[in-house]
């Protein structure tokens, strides 16, 4: 597996952000920059000290900040620190954002293999939407922009075609092409939103989540999750503060419901 920190991408858009950061006055001392804490959780990572760069991490999302590298880096902390759900919770966010990444790619795989019992239990993507987004090969960010462009470009080809005469032939089978790529980037935009969106899932971090038949402790056990399933999520319920619970689906379509504790949210 490889475990590499990333800094080149996250640097750009962290000292961006690092700018609107305001900077109390006075005797109390100023929070440190995203860049910063990006920079000192790699440095903890480097030295082994996973716990500090785990809790460097977790502040960087706790502020609103997220990048593929940010989701990659506590990704490979987790995995060090001995929590492989909670890994694989943070590879599959940093996939959303980085789908074509080969280090990524190689993690998810190897701490897949180390949850191998989760698998029968996970959710897939469907086969028709696989095909739709290209297996995933691409974010919702571009996505949205390789849409954006298919419109313009076919925009522009078909009111070419309309109204210059001298390059209509020529002008009819591009325009053409440029609507069937719209079209194509369209559908996999729909289908990765619906993915991502209308189909929210969830990781079990538990060692053993017990699935019981109603919301409440005193509930009926229907089936057990291992740790590292991916499920569906149905709904939520919080009974109070220390109560909540959310009705997951696994694979083969069985529902019930666990308390919140035993999930990480996608």
């Amino acid at each position: 597996m490889t475990h590499r920190p990333r800094v080149g991408l996250w640097l750009g858009a962290a000292i961006l952000m690092a700018i609107g950061i305001a900077v109390e006055h006075g005797g109390s001392r100023a929070p440190a920059a995203p860049s910063t804490l990006f920079a000192q959780a790699n440095e903890s990572y480097r030295h082994g000290h996973y716990p500090r760069s785990l809790e460097l991490y977790t502040t960087l999302l706790a502020q609103g900040m997220e990048s593929g590298p940010l989701y990659y880096n506590l990704g490979n902390a987790l995995l060090k620190n001995g929590q492989p759900a909670e890994a694989l919770w943070a590879y599959l966010n940093a996939q959303r954002l980085t789908p074509r990444d080969p280090d990524l790619r190689a993690n998810l795989a190897a701490v897949r293999l180390l949850l191998s019992d989760a698998a029968a239990a996970s959710i897939t993507t469907p086969r028709l939407g696989r095909l739709l987004t290209f297996n995933g090969c691409g974010s919702l960010q571009e996505l949205a922009g390789a849409t954006l462009m298919a419109l313009w470009v076919s925009i522009l080809c078909w009111m070419g075609w309309a109204w210059v005469m001298p390059i209509r032939r020529g002008l009819g089978p591009v325009a053409a092409i440029a609507t069937l790529l719209l079209a194509a980037a369209l559908a996999a935009l729909i289908a990765q939103t619906y993915q991502e969106q209308g189909r929210p899932a969830a990781v079990v971090i538990a060692p053993t989540a017990q699935v019981r038949f109603a919301p409440e402790a005193s509930g009926t056990v229907y089936f057990t999750l291992p740790e590292g399933a991916v499920v569906e999520r149905l709904a939520t319920l919080e009974l109070s503060a220390a109560s909540s619970w959310v009705q997951v689906r696994r694979a083969d379509g069985r529902a019930g419901w666990v308390s919140a504790a035993s999930l990480h949210p996608l």
